[in-house]
């Protein structure tokens, strides 16, 4: 049976009420626009959604094969018929669906897929969303894919309103630019960007067809990625992981598994500054010895890496650099010595209770900055240069430094999410819904249904980072004076004569290459500062768009500092999310920085 393909938006009115407008249909041989009408403007906003769902539904209804609808962005479009949606069609934990039957897969913030069949016909419908995949704005991915672009108004309030042949105009290119996007993302550089849900999901399936080949090897971001070494039936065979293993690795390493290091280590206005950062920083690890196997006691012979298990106290000495931090509140609590710990704070002092695992190269640097007295126990894993991992990274990143725009971040975020699947939980939350006396409840459940990857892997690459970051930190001379800040991959700091020579820059996968070099900086704390590049000033302060951000004037930006910004906020009668104006105060505490705001 011939499957079907069409681009679909939505627009909604926040000006005279808050509600669906339009919604828009691209296929190559049909169009839809459904949208407000006379007889209908003066109604309640939900009148008029259902009144404009109970038209898009039927055109589902009349679908004679089986269809797929790309969306730009679906868990917007989406939560706009969720309400409608839950109230008409029959759950279903099974992906073998019967009429009136749907799959909705979608985690507390973000909603991945919807699966449903017709009631009629038993059409199987299916939303995908391109933004998982390309990670930017419609406008600049099909300028990327599709050399085409938007068409922009100048106010897109849109008022409750009959849309104008302007309105309509405009929220119709952007179902046909969402259609165009598709049909070329299914076929970039011999291999189909929409088969698999988001970027993370279509990496790990590259990964798998390069641990399958038989040696061919397969095409990739424009050139031949080869395969060298042994194939293997799956990704835990590959890396000689076994059912059991899974289970140490996730009792041994989880709690321990730590991100990146970001650090102001002065705040305040400086001039004359350098700003670097790494080509690839966690895609550039696994090209390295990288761990496998299950988790030994005994070293074993050859090449080995070890995790580090101390029971005993830490305190920073005089002068050292803090490098340790804790995530969790629970390990705060847990690990605290003499001072309080609090999540995402990096500590002068913690004592751990041989529960706690630091890889050896990371362990080694921390003891160089603080005084350690208690004892240790070790593990081990093999290591190896994997040939078809280092193949897979180093095709993409060929596919990354020659392709541009939107083209290229989807290169890069191919590498980046690689690194982020082996990290999988087991476990998580779902979306589950109930209806109780005629309104649908919306609530979080446990989902353990996930598999876990490679951890040990995983936890690995994130050391690695940590420990070429804070190794390079200890290069900048005069740290008291020059050096300003740092984050994951990257590190600003005062420029001075022969920094060159202690940190040296390169183009490659892996090397220290120049970010920026700002005329002015204005440290304000973790992921919140701003540079003066080519006289142009750059902001970065987490919880607010560039588009926000950079239009607060160098220097002021501080601590405490007021705004506004635009804020996705669901209504729990409809489900439906708006973008509202809220204000917004710049807070450098990490419990607010790390997604609190």
């Amino acid at each position: 049976m011939a499957v079907e393909y069409y681009g679909i938006d939505t627009e909604t009115y926040n000006q005279g009420g808050m509600g669906l407008k339009s919604i828009q249909i691209y296929g190559e041989k049909e169009q839809k626009y459904i949208a407000i009408t006379p007889d209908i403007v003066h109604a309640s906003d939900e009148k008029i959604r259902y009144h404009l769902l109970d038209e898009l539904f039927n055109f589902f209804e009349t679908r004679e094969n089986d269809a797929v609808f790309y969306f730009f962005n679906l868990t917007f479009d989406f939560s706009q018929m969720e309400k409608y949606f839950v109230e008409r069609y029959e759950q279903s934990e099974e992906f073998h669906l019967k009429k009136g039957e749907c799959n909705i897969l979608q985690s507390p913030n973000r909603m991945y897929s919807v699966k449903f069949r017709t009631k009629i016909g038993g059409r199987l419908i299916c939303f995908y969303d391109l933004w998982l995949l390309t990670a930017s704005s419609l406008n600049a991915s099909a300028k990327a894919f599709v050399g085409d672009t938007k068409i922009f108004i100048d106010d897109k309030n849109f008022e409750k309103a009959v849309p104008s042949p302007t309105e309509q105009k405009y929220a119709m290119k952007d179902a046909e630019l969402t259609f165009k996007l598709a049909m070329a993302l299914k076929d970039i550089h011999g291999f189909d960007l929409t088969e698999k849900i988001t970027i993370g999901a279509r990496s790990l399936a590259l990964f798998d067809e390069v641990i399958k080949s038989d040696g061919d090897g397969i095409d990739i971001a424009g050139m031949r990625c080869p395969t060298p070494g042994p194939s293997a039936k799956n990704i835990h065979e590959y890396f000689e992981f076994k059912p059991k293993d899974k289970r140490i690795f996730e009792l041994m390493l989880r709690r321990s598994t730590r991100g990146g290091i970001c650090q102001a280590f002065r705040t305040g206005i400086f001039k004359k500054c350098i700003h670097i950062d790494i080509h690839s920083a966690h895609p550039s690890q696994m090209v390295k010895l990288i761990p496998y196997g299950p988790m030994l006691e005994e070293k074993p012979e050859g090449a080995y890496d070890a995790v580090v298990y101390p029971d005993g106290v830490f305190v920073l000495k005089p002068g050292g650099l803090k490098m340790m931090s804790f995530t969790s509140k629970a390990n705060c609590l847990r690990y605290q010595y003499i001072s309080e710990n609090e999540p995402g704070i990096l500590v002068e002092d913690f004592a751990l209770d041989g529960s706690y695992g630091i890889w050896q190269d990371e362990y080694d640097l921390i003891i160089s900055q603080y005084d350690f007295i208690g004892d240790i126990k070790k593990y081990y894993f093999r290591s190896r240069i994997d040939p078809r991992l280092s193949s897979l990274v180093k095709t993409l990143y060929h596919g990354k430094e020659t392709a541009e725009g939107v083209r290229r971040n989807v290169y890069k975020d191919l590498l980046n999410s690689l690194y982020g699947k082996f990290l999988t939980r087991p476990d998580g939350e779902k979306i589950a819904y109930t209806i109780e006396d005629g309104k649908v409840l919306r609530r979080k459940e446990k989902d353990d249904t996930r598999k876990p990857v490679a951890l040990p892997l995983g936890s690995w690459i994130a050391t690695q980072t940590r420990v070429q970051l804070m190794s390079t930190v200890l290069k900048v001379k005069g740290h008291n004076k020059n050096l300003l800040y740092c984050d994951t991959d990257s590190l600003i700091f005062r420029e001075y004569d022969g920094w060159e020579e202690d940190i040296p820059i390169g183009d490659s996968l892996g090397d220290w290459g120049i970010e920026s070099r700002p005329e002015k900086v204005n440290i304000v704390g973790p992921k919140t500062y701003q540079e003066v590049i080519d006289g142009v000033t750059k902001t970065k302060c987490a919880g607010l768009s560039h588009s926000v951000s950079d239009l607060i004037p160098f220097g002021e930006l501080k601590d405490g500092y007021e705004t506004t910004r635009l804020k996705a906020e669901r209504d729990k009668d409809t489900l439906a999310i708006s973008l509202n104006e809220r204000p917004f105060t710049v807070s450098t505490k990490p419990q607010l920085y790390k997604g609190g705001h």
